[in-house]
């Protein structure tokens, strides 16, 4: 077990799941728009504050999942989506390969344009959002330091869900909104991901941590789903009434930036290393997710 963890991000779904985990340890866990607790504030652009905090702390392993991870206020925003989404990946890999220590850094399955799906750790990347394009080059500079030696896991995963810190996030707050108000919840029926649910990544994270090799492998839920069956999965464990989805077809629009209709993750690669404590479905483990925080 590490003596000492940093969590770059520890405000946000995974990041606050992973602090929560670790909580037996020595960590430095960060935050930035969102403060909570005893976070310690840093801005992600800000490198020489990146730097001097982790040499500071002089950590064993150290978590990068802090991202900008909206596909929309990427492609609107790309500027600060570099900033914030690529370039820190550069200045933890240097980091590593300078003091030793393990790095994990959490990319994306939008890194493929889901013309095929199952996808594995060698299948080429091909983006169609800037958010897709910030995370390939993000793995690259990643990928580059493990090739001089630095001690880094790069995982690709899928969509996560749970709650963080401040309440319910991503596809659950969306949903809920729609509820509350009597609207319809529009899911498209062929679009597919693993969707994982938010504490069981963190769990599986940080078995990779103690045991995998440095190297790329893709980590998510077991279960194949499409947008409308994850709704539902959603709806069964939240209490929400089902009636009130609505199916969709993801081929009969334009959307920008166009979402890849299947960037189904093959996981084998990380099943043989997790071994007899795979990832569980989502519907077994989402409960642990919508936990509030201690405090």
């Amino acid at each position: 077990m590490s003596d000492r963890v940093a969590i770059i991000g520890a405000s946000g779904l995974l990041g606050s799941r992973l602090d929560l985990l670790h909580g037996d340890e020595l960590r430095l866990s960060t935050c930035h728009s969102r403060r909570a607790g005893s976070l310690a504030p840093l801005n992600l652009v800000d490198k020489p504050a990146l730097v001097r905090l982790i040499r500071d702390f002089r950590p064993d392993l150290v978590y990068l999942p802090a991202a900008v991870t909206s596909p929309a206020w990427c492609q609107v925003h790309p500027k600060q989506a570099w900033a914030i989404n690529c370039e820190p990946a550069g200045v933890a890999a240097d980091l590593s390969l300078e003091m030793g220590f393990r790095l994990i850094f959490i990319s994306s399955d939008l890194v493929f344009d889901g013309t095929k799906g199952d996808y594995r750790e060698d299948d080429p990347t091909a983006p169609l959002s800037v958010y897709g394009r910030t995370k390939v080059a993000a793995e690259q500079a990643v990928l580059s330091r493990i090739g001089q030696g630095a001690d880094c896991l790069m995982v690709r995963t899928s969509l996560i869900i749970g709650a963080d810190r401040f309440g319910l996030t991503g596809n659950l707050a969306w949903m809920e909104g729609l509820i509350r108000s009597g609207e319809s919840i529009p899911l498209f029926v062929d679009e597919f991901r693993n969707p994982v649910a938010a504490a069981e990544l963190a769990r599986g994270l940080r078995l990779l941590a103690r045991r995998a090799e440095p190297g790329l492998y893709h980590l998510a839920g077991p279960d194949k789903m499409s947008r409308f069956e994850l709704g539902r999965v959603l709806c069964r464990a939240m209490g929400w009434p089902e009636k009130l989805l609505q199916s969709t077809r993801l081929a009969d629009l334009i959307l920008d930036p166009p979402r890849p209709a299947d960037v189904s993750l093959n996981q084998d690669r990380a099943a043989a290393v997790l071994g007899d404590q795979p990832i569980r479905p989502l519907g077994e483990t989402l409960p642990e997710s919508l936990k509030p925080f201690p405090g």
